[in-house]
């Protein structure tokens, strides 16, 4: 067909980034741009952010602005970029598609993705690579892909992308009416006894301030509910399948942490601090398969040991119910095929 135009306030990601843009919040009132900057910008020295105030790369409300400036709730700090005269997208991410409409297309997600541009990731996003895919010679795009809903970067599994704005309102609409049904698959430490029951905790932000993802149970919390049926029980591990009915930050991390059985690998939740490096293997782990904690080649499961196996929605444009699945991850299975063994 002829394809479409970007509408304005959409983004070309295939074209690399001129300026970043915050709102101000109500925290941040009263607080000097050179203390907000920094906290914002946490992936350059504070010293870069500094030489950029003094250049006059930042601007509040348009307005060019010192280190000094106190801000106000509701206020646009925008900050000026040099993209580098090498920027492309990153070509190494893999586009796995499951099902693509005219509408609607539905990925499976690598662990190690970012599905959208944040902080540090500029180029490197599935959604970079989406706008390249759909770029046309001319410079327009066959399709604008939008979020509607993410992964952690950790995380793989099945992802859907509306294609139109049309298809992004009704897909949104159905997971806020929660008529969307996710089901994960989940690597947890411990045997776990029953065969299915649901988590029903309520959750919140933890509050120590250690990462401003990091959620808690807590009593004051969002009402959170997790169905979990599992599915094979190992001598020190068992696998589940997860249907988080409510849609909190890292929901099935925090509710099976609280049931004293957290993901394996799990940077923020696990007890073994950040084994995702290569050539660290979490103690308990090493110790429960016989192998070397400090041996490269005995690397059991290098990320967050959460697959996103099932997603099931109604069709953006006619309703009908969809259901797609994703395969489990080589290194996910083969990190059961060695419990297995």
């Amino acid at each position: 067909g002829a394809g479409v135009t970007v509408a304005p306030m959409a983004r070309d990601l295939s074209r690399p980034r001129e300026t970043l843009e915050r709102r101000v919040g109500p925290d941040w009132a009263g607080r000097r741009l050179d203390d907000f900057l920094a906290a914002w910008i946490r992936w350059r020295p504070r010293d870069d952010v500094e030489a950029r105030i003094a250049r006059g790369d930042v601007s509040v409300d348009a307005v060019t602005a010192d280190a000094s400036r106190l801000l106000r709730t509701g206020e646009q700090v925008v900050l000026r970029v040099a993209p580098p005269a090498d920027w492309k997208v990153d070509a190494s991410i893999r586009i796995d598609v499951l099902h693509e409409e005219e509408s609607f297309l539905v990925l499976n997600k690598a662990a190690g993705d970012v599905v959208h541009p944040v902080g540090k990731f500029v180029s490197d996003t599935l959604m970079n690579a989406l706008f390249a895919r759909y770029k046309r010679a001319d410079g327009g795009l066959d399709a604008v892909p939008m979020v509607v809903h993410r992964l952690d970067r950790r995380t793989s599994g099945v992802i859907v992308f509306a294609k139109n704005d049309a298809a992004r309102r009704r897909l949104g609409a159905a997971f806020e009416a929660r008529e969307v049904r996710k089901e994960y698959l989940a690597l947890t430490r411990g045997t776990i006894a029953r065969d299915a029951f649901a988590v029903d905790l309520p959750i919140g932000p933890d509050g120590r301030g250690l990462n401003r993802t990091l959620m808690a149970v807590r009593e004051d919390g969002r009402p959170s509910l997790t169905e979990v049926r599992t599915e094979r029980r190992f001598a020190q591990a068992t696998l589940v399948r997860c249907a988080p009915i409510t849609g909190r930050t890292h929901q099935i991390r925090v509710h099976l942490a609280a049931i004293g059985h957290p993901l394996w690998c799990d940077p923020l939740y696990g007890p073994d601090g950040d084994p995702t490096q290569p050539g660290r293997v979490p103690p308990a782990t090493a110790a429960m398969l016989g192998v070397a904690a400090d041996d490269p080649e005995e690397i059991v499961l290098a990320r967050l040991a959460l697959h996103a196996a099932r997603l099931e929605f109604p069709h953006p444009v006619t309703g009908a119910h969809l259901s797609f699945e994703a395969p489990l991850p080589p290194d996910f299975a083969g990190a059961l095929a060695r419990l297995g063994a």
